[in-house]
């Protein structure tokens, strides 16, 4: 007989490998979709991913040119130059992201581009294994929606997701470690805003301090490599690209996944999106560090933290809903312990799957699936409350 859960969802039965046969599915349709889109579209040339403009920064840095990095023309130039084909974007990422940039432009793109897929997508899988504790979670990491954009796009999502899991996988076990993973994170620099706030409140010094370290250092390793310049351009390119993403383009386009895109999606003022915006990263933030003050299971702490990193960042798009899997994750291992709440899967389930619809909608509907999971951990928290 299997063992059955409180909501009557087996550990071991059809509805378990039906679930695995789904996560098997989407994986199978993501590997067509982006070779579809990889190999025939756009006249038979490959679609530019997003990571072609990382390749081309590190090309530029190569040549000693690494302040050209943040001009859309040189960008451009080197794109057309190295690979033949260009998005002609410039990049909003600091610095110390030119660090990971420059070996794969050692490489031909093709090449770095599978490279980069490869390394990010297994550090991935590993992390939200090493979270589960089940085999099985791999594929349902490759599965998650957010996967098949990180595929489509060769964006950051894998790696951001891989940085926050481990963090909070190492923070009570080996705090070093986990302060190195926050330290990294730097790189994305907008999904590490809550991490700092809520290590001190929660005193978890040695976690804050190995961060601290690493941070500066990789800041420091940048400013070396690339000089003050680069850093310069950084600036002024992020109030651009900032201005571009807030007050014009993504907005207007409902591609912004955040709480203050949703209020621009549905009509409001840029005004009210970030005022509404501010009002709810400030009770994140109050909410989350209360969380980690109080003597409740770990598990839905960290899965609080990482929904609660998307949460309070205005500058979330559709791939960097990979940090969701983390949430999940956690959740996932919650549940797994002390078994399912009434409903619980098909909610996180159909979470995930609101994600697929992204670019059907104009509008940033991958926010109800992070208020989703977060409204299934506060229901945790209201169960485990007596219990603590």
């Amino acid at each position: 007989m299997p063992t059955v859960l409180r909501s009557g969802w087996p550990t071991r039965s059809n509805g378990a490998q039906s679930f695995h046969l789904l996560s098997l599915i989407l994986t199978v349709f993501y590997v067509v979709f982006v070779a579809y889109l990889w190999l025939f579209a756009d006249k038979g040339h490959a679609v530019p991913p997003d990571f072609l403009s990382r390749w081309a920064e590190g090309r530029l840095s190569l040549e000693g040119n690494a302040p050209a990095a943040y001009d859309s023309v040189r960008v451009h130039q080197a794109e057309i130059e190295g690979a033949g084909i260009s998005l002609g974007v410039a990049s909003a990422y600091p610095p110390t992201f030119l660090l990971i940039s420059v070996p794969l432009a050692l490489l031909p793109y093709a090449t770095a581009l599978l490279l980069w897929l490869s390394l990010t997508l297994f550090a991935y899988v590993v992390t939200i294994r090493g979270i589960v504790g089940r085999l099985e979670a791999a594929l349902t990491a490759v599965a998650f929606p957010a996967a098949l954009w990180n595929f489509w796009t060769g964006q950051t999502g894998f790696l951001t997701a891989s940085l926050i899991g481990g963090a909070l996988l190492f923070a009570e076990s080996r705090p070093l470690l986990a302060g190195a993973c926050l330290g990294l994170l730097t790189i994305k620099p907008q999904f590490g805003l809550l991490f700092p706030i809520v290590l001190i409140a929660a005193g978890r010094w040695q976690v804050f301090r190995a961060a601290t370290a690493v941070a500066l250092s990789l800041a420091a390793t940048s400013w070396l490599a690339f000089g003050s310049a680069t850093w310069a351009a950084f600036l002024h390119a992020a109030g651009v690209v900032g201005h571009d993403a807030f007050a014009t383009v993504f907005a207007a386009a409902g591609k912004l996944q955040s709480v203050y895109g949703f209020v621009r999606g549905v009509g409001g003022s840029n005004s009210l999106a970030w005022l509404l915006h501010g009002l709810v990263a400030a009770a994140t933030a109050v909410g989350v560090c209360w969380l980690w003050r109080r003597k409740l299971p770990y598990d839905l702490k960290a899965a609080a933290l990482a929904a609660g990193s998307l949460l309070i960042s205005p500058y979330v798009f559709v791939y960097d809903m990979a940090i969701l899997g983390v949430a999940i994750a956690f959740l996932m291992r919650a549940a797994l312990a002390t078994g399912f709440l009434r409903h619980e899967g098909p909610l996180l389930a159909g979470a995930a799957l609101v994600i697929l619809l992204f670019p059907f909608v104009a509008f940033p509907v991958v926010v109800v699936a992070l208020l989703v999971v977060i409204f299934s951990i506060v229901r945790r928290i209201v169960v485990a409350t007596p219990h603590c």
